[in-house]
């Protein structure tokens, strides 16, 4: 029989034996090793070797140049990763508390992309970040969600946010009836157009089973607009009152201010008088003391002759405010009751136009909630160096062995050395009986 033994005449029959001969610590180091190694693995190492990443299309989002949202309000992709958004992102669910997003922007670990291809008109934006600040897959899998679609929820801030009552807010604070109903019809107007807008972007939407086309048509037919034109019958009724009533709003609050107003035109308009009487006074002195020809006196007189033009003109212009002036003064607004009257049908209008435009927020709301969203089509990992489970099983299979087969050599040393005696022994017997058998 043969032997195979290690320098120091150990056996490796003798190695596995005394290892094997505390088989429960052998197996209780080997199972410890083999979890805490894959706890190690997939909680710490490969965090630091995981990205996750989200890509997504904007649907009825993104204007078509791209810098702007659909309501052409400004729109920057890089704003999705900056630290505020990331923190407002984090404030908004303690699921999140633990995420470091000033560190994660601090150390660039989070980026976003714009991707396009030549043959498709398609956009998707791609957000990703490195795992090594999550828990788990699946909180990152929702932080990266919420983060990218910030976009979605800020349009959505700013549609409830829009000032559509812009013109009527204006019209409480105008002086004067002509104002005010200006004030009026650009409210119309306004209205008007972002339900054109709406139409434009979101052909068949639709909010309470009406259609936005239904709604458009409604506030048309409410303040009359004329066939073929952009005006409205309720405007034009009420500024064909006013240039025929001569009202003046406050009219006596108002007539001092008038009536200074009308005297300093007065005084412009007679300095301007005094200016052209001395123009044509130099005209006269210049034609009389000197002989030239015609088209040289033409050029050296024309300053004078344009600024005469200009003053006259100027004088025409103060004139008609003038008699504009009078004609309140003289007309003194109307009687109380055609005041009252009148600005009954201002403040109806007022009323009526507050409600139009709350009708049409809610509407537009209500669209762009429905319509704005985004395609997500999910998330990616990506692993850089990570072990994976089965990979990393083996070597702390093999590690937590190593480990324990030595632990187990340590402690049991000393019967290495009392196996090795014995098998001395013994091999020496063999040795004599086999001499005895050869010398017979």
């Amino acid at each position: 029989m043969e032997y195979y033994e290690e320098d120091e005449g150990i056996s490796l029959g003798q190695i596995f034996k005394v290892i094997f001969r505390r088989w429960k610590l052998l197996l209780i180091i080997v199972i410890s090793i083999l979890v805490i190694g894959i706890l190690g693995t997939q909680l710490v190492y490969n965090k630091y070797k995981t990205s996750y990443s989200s890509t997504v299309e904007y649907v009825n989002v993104i204007g078509s140049n791209e810098d702007t949202y659909i309501n052409n309000s400004k729109f920057n992709y890089r704003d999705i990763i900056k630290i505020n958004t990331l923190n407002e992102v984090k404030n908004s669910d303690e699921k999140f508390s633990s995420i470091d997003v000033q560190k994660m922007v601090d150390e660039e670990d989070i980026t976003i992309t714009k991707n396009t291809k030549e043959s498709s008109t398609v956009i998707t934006f791609t957000l990703t970040a490195k795992g090594k600040y999550f828990k788990n897959k699946e909180q990152a899998k929702l932080f990266l969600y919420k983060v990218i679609y910030t976009p979605v929820n800020d349009l959505l801030s700013l549609v409830k946010n829009a000032n559509n009552k812009v013109y009527v807010n204006a019209y409480k604070d105008a002086l004067d009836y002509e104002s005010q109903i200006d004030f009026l019809q650009k409210e119309i107007e306004l209205l008007d157009s972002k339900y054109a807008n709406i139409i434009s972007l979101y052909p068949e939407s639709s909010v309470n089973n009406k259609s936005v086309s239904d709604y458009k048509v409604a506030l048309e037919n409410q303040y009359g607009k004329i066939t073929n034109s952009s005006k409205y019958k309720v405007i034009e009724d009420l500024k064909n009152e006013l240039t025929a009533k001569n009202y003046v709003k406050n009219f006596d609050a108002n007539e001092d201010e008038l009536i200074n107003n009308k005297n300093a035109l007065e005084k412009q308009i007679e300095d301007n008088e005094a200016v052209i009487e001395a123009l044509e006074a130099r005209i006269e002195k210049y034609n009389g003391s000197i002989v030239i020809d015609n088209s040289k006196s033409s050029e050296a007189l024309q300053p004078f002759t344009s600024e005469i033009s200009r003053l006259t003109t100027e004088n025409t212009k103060m004139q008609n405010e003038i008699d504009v002036i009078d004609a309140k003064i003289s007309a003194q607004g109307g009687t109380e009751l055609e005041i009252k009257t009148f600005e009954a049908k201002l403040t109806s209008l007022h009323n009526n136009l507050v409600k139009s435009a709350d009708e049409y927020t809610e509407v537009s709301i209500a669209v762009s909630t429905e319509y704005a969203n985004l395609e997500y089509t999910g998330m990616a990992i990506e692993t850089n160096g990570a072990l994976g489970l089965v990979i990393a099983a083996l070597l702390f299979l093999v590690a937590g062995f190593i480990v324990g087969a030595v632990v187990n050599l340590i402690i049991d040393r000393k019967y290495l050395k009392v196996e090795n005696t014995e098998i001395s022994k013994i091999d020496s017997k063999k040795e004599s009986i086999e001499s005895e058998d050869n010398n017979q």
